[in-house]
């Protein structure tokens, strides 16, 4: 605490301090501006770094889990020359009496996976996607997936 007051009393007592100190203050509020919006624009570059058509799912199941819930699990292929980061996933689920009459049993959710899938490779997922569904499903259980979005490494 002593600090604080020492360097309240210099701000004020010295003029040359206090032009140093509005100098540094002055450069570190730009040096923030700039490093804010180069992180913006990197993050807007690596929302489209990848195309949709660029990833590859494969054996994209809901199982059971050990606790009565439902993880969404598979594979994903990055067919690009960026490294994936994350993907997001939005899962609805819908119980069916028959081939048209469905009722929404979990609204869409959408699930983020940080992936770390490096250019031409593939790796296994999981999602803890929904809650037990036993109580809820009357009929057959209906699922499916749309990928929403993905983020490039950056």
């Amino acid at each position: 605490m002593w600090w604080f007051v020492l360097g309240v009393l210099a701000l004020v007592l010295l003029p040359a301090l206090r032009k140093f100190a509005f100098k540094l203050a002055l450069t570190l509020l730009l040096i923030a501006a700039v490093a804010i919006g180069l992180i913006s624009w990197e993050m807007k570059a690596a929302r489209t770094r990848i195309a949709p058509s660029e990833l590859e799912f494969s054996g994209v199941e809901l199982k059971p889990d050990d606790i009565g819930g439902h993880d969404l699990v598979g594979r994903v292929r990055n067919r690009s020359s960026h490294d994936l980061s994350s993907f997001t996933l939005l899962i609805t689920v819908e119980d069916c009496i028959d081939d048209t009459t469905c009722n929404t049993v979990e609204s869409e959710k959408r699930f983020p996976v940080w992936s770390g899938v490096r250019a031409g490779q593939t790796e296994p997922f999981t999602i803890m996607a929904v809650g037990p569904l036993a109580s809820k499903v009357k009929g057959r259980l209906r699922w499916r997936y749309q990928l929403t979005e993905i983020l490039a490494g950056f």
